[in-house]
């Protein structure tokens, strides 16, 4: 069993320096060290097996793209990816085409956009029936995934799958569609999923996961446009599109999903924006680009409603570590965030079935009663 340590801590992680002062983690497998409370606790256990996740695929995908060069060429390039992240505060794009970009981003949200990612979906089955809802009333489900960047809904899915396996509900199959235009954020994603898919499969604790891994694995594309995915015969099909729109690509998104919602008439949809109360940022966009019409129940909800799945920091996390000793990080942080900004609002289409009864809006309801007051009264 691979061990995960109860401080974020792996009993066969060693930390070293290489000459250049750039840090390396160099990872054998160890024995668990959780405490007996924490066992089946999966809001701990999982974290933590991401956390390695992340930190090995990082480690290893950071020595492949700098191999060769010097310490200042690696802190340069560090340094231009960072600023590009940075364009993300002012919802503009950055470039998704760089490597280290995509790796810098694996290293600040991936943890928490998973946790977004598998929160949204709890909080649409609670938004569905008081709890006794089922991930998929037909035991196969397809996910079109706009936007996938580094696979977060992937992930999502996977754990809110192992808890419908664990409730005894019955899925048979998994498909799902990611859609992006960047090599480098989907590649980095799948090394991801890779080293945790391997971890989990060997941790007895668990079992219901593994199948959820297997599942998708059997049924995983990887697209560049949203022309190529294809509808699931006799699947419950959902739609996300999580952080994917910018200043500059409104129109390109409408179009996607347009095209997303027509070729696979989704029954549930998913798009996350930065911005809420305070800071409203592109949440108008939403209502612009969204393809989710009066067929659909909307819920909207700000980031302070949606339940976490995780708790809220992971300390001593091999992320960090890594990240500090390349430089990425302070010297002085030690845990990664697994929640997700404030500031994050998030919108849940769901198909109206047909004995849903389309409520008279009040003034609607006002002018029906006059009139109908008014008729009567004429008849007396």
């Amino acid at each position: 069993m691979v061990g995960i340590g109860d401080n974020g801590g792996d009993a066969g992680a060693v930390r070293g320096v290489d000459a250049d002062g750039i840090g390396r983690t160099v990872y054998n497998s160890g024995t668990p060290s959780l405490g007996a409370d924490e066992l089946m606790d999966k809001k701990v256990i999982v974290p933590r097996v991401l956390d390695r996740a992340v930190a090995k695929a990082v480690e290893s995908e950071f020595a492949r793209l700098t191999d060769g060069m010097s310490p200042v060429e690696k802190r340069g390039w560090i340094s231009k990816s960072s600023e590009s992240l940075e364009l993300l505060r002012t919802l503009d794009s950055p470039d998704y085409s760089d490597n280290m970009v995509a790796l810098l981003y694996i290293v600040r949200y991936q943890l928490s956009h998973i946790n977004l990612a598998y929160s949204i979906i709890k909080s649409m089955e609670e938004q569905a029936g008081s709890g006794n809802s089922t991930l998929t009333d037909t035991g196969r489900l397809h996910v079109a995934d706009f936007g996938c960047g580094s696979l977060a809904m992937q992930f999502g899915v996977a754990l809110a799958v192992a808890d419908a396996l664990e409730q005894g509900q019955v899925i048979s199959e998994v498909w799902i569609d990611s859609i992006d235009t960047s090599k480098p954020m989907i590649d980095m994603g799948r090394r991801v999923w890779t080293e945790f898919r391997d971890i989990v499969s060997q941790d007895v604790r668990l079992e219901s996961l593994k199948t959820s891994c297997g599942l998708i694995d059997k049924h995983f594309k990887a697209h560049t446009d949203c022309h190529s995915v294809r509808k699931m015969p006799d699947a419950d099909s959902w739609v996300s599109a999580m952080h994917v729109v910018y200043k500059s690509n409104r129109q390109d998104v409408k179009r996607a999903l347009a095209i997303l919602h027509k070729s696979i008439g989704p029954g549930t949809g998913f798009i996350t924006c930065y911005g809420g109360p305070e800071n409203p940022g592109n949440i108008p966009v939403v209502n612009q680009v969204s393809p989710f019409g009066k067929k659909y129940r909307l819920f909207q909800l700000s980031s302070s409603h949606i339940a976490s799945q995780f708790h809220r920091i992971l300390a001593n996390s091999h992320i960090a570590r890594a990240a500090r000793g390349w430089g990425f990080f302070a010297p002085n942080w030690y845990h990664i965030y697994c929640d997700w900004p404030d500031r994050t609002t998030v919108f849940i289409y769901s198909k109206k079935g047909r004995g849903d009864v389309e409520q008279p809006s009040p003034v609607f309801d006002f002018l029906r009663k006059f009139f109908r007051m008014f008729a009567i009264n004429g008849r007396s």
